[in-house]
């Protein structure tokens, strides 16, 4: 997504499109676009543009087994060299997302 939007915003600056507030108007094109495309059009586009990167994906205090294949998400290997980080307070959500590497963290309490 982010190389398409990077394209669309070159072929916009080359018809001229240079004021704040045509740069507005474009972008509420764009969202308007993002909006009007079902779950499974948004998986696809964001698929596309990942499936050609090496990213880092960190999901932050997850409940339950993300599926990255609804999502989009190429699943992380070795021969991608992307890499999938999230937490959890569920050691049953750690065991339903197919862990390569786990560690469990003890909390210590804020004293202040």
């Amino acid at each position: 997504m982010q190389d398409d939007l990077s394209r669309r915003v070159e072929r916009e600056e080359d018809k001229g499109l240079r004021t704040l507030a045509q740069v507005q108007v474009w972008l509420t094109r764009v969202v308007q676009d993002w909006n009007q495309k079902d779950e499974d059009q948004k998986a696809c586009d964001i698929h596309n543009v990942l499936k050609r990167k090496k990213f880092v994906l960190l999901l932050d205090d997850i409940w339950a087994k993300v599926n990255l294949t609804e999502i989009g998400v190429p699943y992380p290997s070795k021969e991608n060299g992307c890499k999938l980080i999230f937490t959890t307070r569920s050691l049953e959500v750690c065991g339903r997302m197919e862990l390569m590497l786990r560690w469990q963290l003890s909390v210590c309490p804020l004293v202040i």
